[in-house]
C-alpha cells in the first residue's frame, strides 16, 4: 500500500510540538492556565489540522497520541467557557480530530495507536 507509514515533516512535528507547549499549562491547584494568545495558536493548530492528507489523518493522529484533546483542548474550555471565541476555536478543533477515519488512515492510526 502506498500508506504503510506515517509521514510527517519534521517542520510540521516541530510547529505542532511548538503550539501544544505555549497554549497553556496546569498551574498550581490543577487549574489549567491559557496564555494570552491562546486564541492565534489554537487558530494556527487549526490551520495545521487543515493541511493533514484525508488519506492518512498523520497529523490528527500523532495529536491523539499525544493527548492534546485530554490535556489542552478540554482544560482551555474549562478554563475559558465565558470566552466564545475561544470556545468556538476549541469546537471547530474537536470536530476536524472527531472526524471518522477514512479506510486509509484507519491503517495509519494502527501504525501510531
Amino acid at each position: 500500500q502506498e500508506h504503510d507509514h506515517l509521514e510527517i515533516s519534521e517542520n510540521v512535528v516541530n510547529e505542532l510540538l511548538l503550539i501544544c507547549s505555549v497554549i497553556g499549562s496546569t498551574g498550581d491547584g490543577g487549574v489549567f492556565v491559557p496564555v494570552t494568545d491562546c486564541l492565534n495558536w489554537l487558530q494556527d493548530l487549526q490551520r495545521a489540522l487543515r493541511r493533514d492528507d484525508d488519506a492518512t489523518r498523520s497529523i490528527a493522529l500523532l495529536l491523539g497520541s499525544w493527548q492534546v484533546v485530554q490535556t489542552k483542548l478540554l482544560p482551555i474550555v474549562l478554563a475559558c467557557q465565558y470566552d466564545s471565541a475561544l470556545v468556538m476555536t476549541v469546537v471547530k478543533l474537536l470536530v476536524i480530530l472527531t472526524k471518522p477515519l477514512s479506510g486509509g488512515a484507519q491503517k495509519a492510526a494502527k501504525l501510531v495507536l
